[in-house]
């Protein structure tokens, strides 16, 4: 069978042409319901790009470009029989097929499968089309296959792959059916429609796999090109979820043709024009690493620094020889760089007071100055070992200081400084220095104007070697020296410290302002340029250390390892820490404070048990017990005045009145609970409030909404009063005996029953009931089974039927009774049944059954026979007695075939022709086949006629039906009249003699040679097939045998009658007979004619 018929092909085709699914190559276009498309309508084409290659994994997403939409996924379809397509393909129908095959499916359709959305990763899934169980062709092209024709490889991915179920587990994917299998399947990728040239009932389609398109229609796309620009003007735009965005770290400035980027990603190392985008200058070096990323590095040690003229600062800046210098001439302030290979070493030289002001501009927070030791901080100095933790010295923008050591300090943290604990001065001057103290405890260290020489130490105490002069003091040798540079200027004096690891900062060292000196750090304050006035004030500092020694802080001071020096007394003398009532306080030499309690009493009852007051002393409370996080009340009771209240939440509480609790949650009473005359639960104030119990799989098992007074069992949205839903709803009322009726009530406004339904106290009837102007009477009762089978329905039987009148519960025989009164029908009694539509029976009708008077019984048996007056019918319609008829017996949806009745007169006309007449008048007559035209002879009129046949001279063998033939013996008491022409064949003492000398053959007839000489010869050759290739293009055929004339050749073509012709259907030469356009493929031709010999 392999191959698709032309037939086939042909179909398919012009039934896409005309928008119409092939599913049966026996139905016309017109026949098939499905429809299919080629109209190019933006729902239904595709908006984006599809990929030119993807591979067969079930439910991946594929897109056109790397990063974009995906726009195909590989999905599996579960396969369908379309109804109304079985039909067999090689039968006479014409159905198309190429092969012997028994009658099947051919028309298939695919749907997704019912767990799509479990399985696909498509962002669209759960959203028409793409939901569970979705039928292709119901989307009329939103859920579209992609077809073959966008993709060129070998294998093409985007072709159709159907299987057959699995024999174990018709629920699995079994073989594969390719597509140059024997069935010859054709598929529609527009409308899912399969389609099987020849059916094999072993090669049934199950499932299918296949690429569906989920990018964007073209009527989207063109919907989101009509947007308008996103962000600010000059914004370059991107693609933001769908729509146009802009960025302020984005724009482009068409008057200068400048693009500017904040932030930008991927290789930056080169312009167009191929030179490097970055270029090293001097001690720098450029590094682009293979992901684009740029590092900028310098070589160690500074050499050169480029002047900026016009610092932020104000004044010149200065830079070179590894220093950084601030000012002019003399006045300058410095910070000097140098390296001498044991390490760095930075000295910064200042006028009096070094002030550090921590974030300048102001406006931010968490600015700190931190001292840490030992510690390599990164490069970028944002991470690492350089930490809040790490460090040994901090002090925080608020003024507080941390540090990891101890704070020595004699007199304490607060009050004067300049004293020791001895009397003595706290600091002693020595040469070239003054020291003053203030009345406020402040002390002025200054040193003898201008320093010309320094005498040299060659054995200092802390042994090296130190070395003065160029006003510099420089302790140890070589490379491995720290050194102090003192220069003095005017009024000004800088200070320039370079250590190996720690700075000593020295104050006025030249004595010259006395009192006056400190060191200091300031939180967003702008300092004078003189650096002498300003807010860079002592009562701004958030920290300052006096020359006097003593540390003034605005926040607290935190010591990791505690504070040393005696902490108790204060600057008048007096302890610190002062003892209350049961409190002890001691102080050891060094410094330590012990505080005791000399309190005696030891807590009551058991451990983790709360306390009170046990006649003066302490008790526990047995049913109480603490944690410490939370506290147990187990046996003991908790009484409460009113109202149990949540902290911080007042309309949130537990009401308690006489025999009545409420709990309130939000203002709202949410639940009573009473017990006054009538124990009463109630949920609820009146107001909108709904009620929900939750279950273990049910969130909502019940759910009362206040605000509609529904009820809803299984949802929180009833729709009724009382609505109900589940996965298997159902709803029982169970009766505490059988002896009790189980009902449901309908009641009017006043109470009154109207209606009802009950469960029958007698065996297990259903009973309808309703009203009857005075009392609820039965209307409908459904029988139940009890001791024995009683399967009934009953309807209007009554309730208070008498005891003669028929009990049809009590009747063995009857399943189905409807009550009425007989002739009711037409009159004011209602006791007429009516069927609207249709009523079939599977068994016998009985009407009026017991009257057995003839004519007055009415049956329709089982096996579809009709018997009036009679029970019995033994063929389809029986009569019992007599049966009249108006004028016509017609033949039904035949309107000119029928049998008429006049007086003593019946005619049969067929197909609107006079068959038979009979006639009882004046001449008894039987006319068979009398009609004919106006001028033909009437033998109604004939005196001498009382049985005519009807027929045509010469129509033997002719395409004339006038012949009369009787198949068995004729015989003719009187004469025979033969009439041709003029001619009379009498032969009544004669004996026709046939020349044949063989019996004839069948279908063979009696042909007169002379008047006295007859033979047989055969009479038609009918449904002859005749022989030639039918292909399309083949047009000649040939007949067994010449016709006798042209005339006598009856040609079919696939059932159409062909008419001879050359500008018709055919041509006839003897044998051969030529059509004017070659049959096709599985077209069936038959002929009918007599033939010449």
């Amino acid at each position: 069978m392999a191959g698709k018929t032309d037939r086939t092909a042909v179909q398919y085709a012009f039934k896409k042409l005309s928008g119409r699914a092939n599913t049966s190559n026996i139905k016309s276009d017109a026949q098939e319901v499905i429809g299919s498309n080629i109209q190019a309508g933006t729902q239904t084409i595709f908006g984006q790009d599809i990929p030119l290659s993807a591979s067969r994994t079930d439910y991946q997403l594929y897109s056109a470009s790397n990063g974009g939409d995906a726009t195909a996924e590989y999905v599996v379809f579960t396969v369908a029989a379309i109804t109304g397509t079985t039909y067999d393909a090689d039968s006479a129908t014409g159905g198309g097929g190429d092969g012997s095959q028994s009658s099947g499916v051919h028309g298939y359709k695919l749907f997704l499968t019912g767990n799509y959305q479990d399985l696909s990763s498509n962002t669209k899934k759960g959203t028409y089309p793409f939901v569970n169980g979705q039928l292709v062709h119901w989307t009329l092209g939103k859920l579209q296959l992609i077809p073959p024709n966008f993709s060129q490889e070998s294998p093409n991915p985007y072709i159709l792959k159907i299987f057959e179920a699995d024999s174990s587990d018709p629920h699995q994917i079994g073989d594969e059916i390719p597509l140059l299998d024997e069935v010859d399947w054709t598929f529609d990728y527009y409308n899912g429609i399969l389609f099987l040239q020849d059916y094999d009932a072993s090669k049934i389609p199950a499932f299918a796999k296949g690429f569906i398109y989920v990018g964007d229609y073209l009527s989207a796309s063109l919907s989101n090109a009509t947007g308008t620009p996103g962000g600010s003007n000059t914004q370059v735009q991107f693609n933001d979820g769908g729509s146009f965005g802009g960025d302020s770290g984005f724009t482009y400035n068409k008057s200068t043709d400048t693009m500017t980027v904040s932030n930008m990603s991927g290789s930056l190392t080169r312009l167009s024009d191929g030179k490097s985008f970055l270029v090293a200058g001097s001690n720098v070096t450029i590094a682009s690493a293979s992901n684009g990323q740029v590092s900028i590095s310098a070589a160690t040690g500074i050499t050169e620094l480029s002047q900026d003229t016009s610092p932020e600062l104000g004044g010149q800046l200065v830079t070179g020889d590894n220093k950084i210098a601030f000012g002019t001439g003399n006045n300058t302030s410095e910070i000097d760089f140098t390296y001498n290979a044991g390490g760095n070493f930075t000295a910064i030289a200042s006028v009096k007071s070094i002030d550090m002001f921590l974030d300048l501009n102001g406006g931010d927070s968490g600015q700190k100055f931190r001292i840490f030791n030992n510690l390599q901080p990164t490069s970028a100095h944002a991470a690492g070992t350089n930490t809040d933790t790490n460090a040994i010295f901090m002090v925080r923008e608020e003024g507080n200081v941390f540090t990891k050591g101890y704070i020595t300090s004699s007199l304490g943290f607060s009050g004067s400084l300049t004293r020791l604990t001895d009397g003595t001065s706290y600091l002693a001057a020595g040469s070239n220095v003054t020291i003053t103290s203030a009345s406020n405890g402040q002390v002025s260290i200054a040193s003898a104007i201008g320093l010309t020489e320094i005498s040299q130490d060659t054995s200092p105490e802390l042994g090296g070697q130190l070395v003065t002069g160029d006003n510099k003091i420089s302790y140890g040798t070589g490379d491995a020296t720290s050194e102090i540079d003192l220069k003095y200027n005017g009024s000004t004096s800088h200070v320039a410290i370079a250590s190996i690891r720690s700075i000593d900062l020295f104050l006025d060292s030249n004595l010259n302002s006395a009192g006056t000196d400190n060191f200091r750090i300031f939180n967003n304050l702008e300092p004078a340029s003189s650096y002498a006035a300003g807010t860079n004030t002592n009562a701004n500092a958030i920290f300052r250390v006096h020359e006097t020694g003593n540390v003034l802080a605005k926040g607290y001071v935190t010591a990791s390892l505690g504070f040393s020096g005696s902490l108790t007394r204060l600057t008048d003398g007096t302890s610190y820490i002062a003892a209350g009532p049961n409190v002890t306080i001691a102080s050891a030499s060094n410094g330590q404070v012990t505080i005791s309690s000399t309190a005696t009493a030891t807590p009551g009852g058991s451990d983790t048990q709360l306390q009170f007051n046990s006649g003066s002393s302490f008790g526990g409370i047995s049913g109480a017990t603490t944690d410490g996080s939370a506290v147990t009340f187990g046996d003991s009771a908790i009484l409460v005045g009113q109202d149990i209240t949540h902290a911080g939440d007042t309309d949130t509480k537990i009401t308690f009145g006489d025999d009545a609790i409420g709990f309130t949650a939000g203002g709202e009473q949410l639940l009573t609970i009473a017990e006054a005359g009538t124990d009463m639960v109630t949920v609820g104030d009146g107001g909108d409030v709904d009620f929900r119990v939750r279950t273990n799989n049910d969130d909502n098992t019940l759910y009362v909404v206040g605000s509609t007074d529904r009820v809803g069992i299984g949802l929180n949205g009833p729709a009724t009063t009382l609505h109900l839903k589940d996965s298997d709803v159902a709803i029982r009322l169970q009766r505490e005996n059988n002896s009790e009726a189980s009902t449901i009530e309908f009641a009017g406004s006043a109470g009154n029953i109207g209606a009802s339904i009950a469960h029958d106290v007698v065996g297990n009837d259903l009973v309808f009931d309703v009203f009857n102007g005075t009392t609820t009477e039965e209307s409908l009762r459904l029988g139940g089974y009890a001791s024995s089978e009683n399967r009934q329905v009953i309807i209007l039987s009554g309730s208070g039927m008498g005891a003669g009148a028929m009990q049809p519960r009590q009747a063995a025989d009857i399943a189905f009774f409807v009550s009425g009164s007989v002739d009711s029908r037409g009159t004011a009694v209602k006791g007429t049944a009516v069927f609207g539509g249709d009523v079939a029976i599977s068994g016998t009708l009985a009407v009026n059954l017991s009257d057995a008077a003839v004519g007055s019984q009415f049956v329709v048996t089982t096996d579809g026979k009709v018997g009036i007056g009679t029970s019995n019918p033994a063929v389809k319609l029986s009569v019992g007695g007599n049966m009249e008829v108006g004028e016509y017996i017609n033949h039904k949806n035949d309107s000119d075939t029928f049998i008429r009745f006049q007086t003593d007169d019946i005619e049969i006309e067929v197909g609107g022709k006079p068959m038979i007449k009979m006639s009882e008048g004046a001449t008894d007559q039987v006319l068979i086949m009398s009609g004919g035209a106006a001028s033909s002879l009437d033998p109604k009129g004939f005196a001498d006629t009382n049985f005519f046949v009807s027929g045509a001279i010469g129509s033997q063998g002719t395409q004339v039906a006038g012949t009369s033939v009787f198949g068995g013996d004729l015989v003719v008491s009187g004469a025979l009249d033969a009439k041709q022409g003029i001619g009379t064949l009498k032969t009544a003492t004669t004996v026709l003699h046939i020349s044949a000398s063989t019996a004839p053959s069948s279908g063979s007839v009696l042909v007169a040679k002379s008047s006295t000489e007859a033979a047989w010869q055969q009479a038609w050759i009918f449904n002859e097939t005749p022989t030639g290739a039918l292909n399309g293009s083949n047009k000649t055929f040939s007949l067994a045998a010449a016709p006798i004339n042209g005339t006598d050749l009856m040609l079919y073509l696939n059932g159409l009658y062909m008419a001879s012709g050359s500008a018709l259907d055919y041509t006839l030469t003897g044998t051969i007979v030529n059509f004017v356009e070659a049959p096709l493929s599985g077209d069936v031709i038959r002929a009918n004619y007599r033939p010449s010999q």
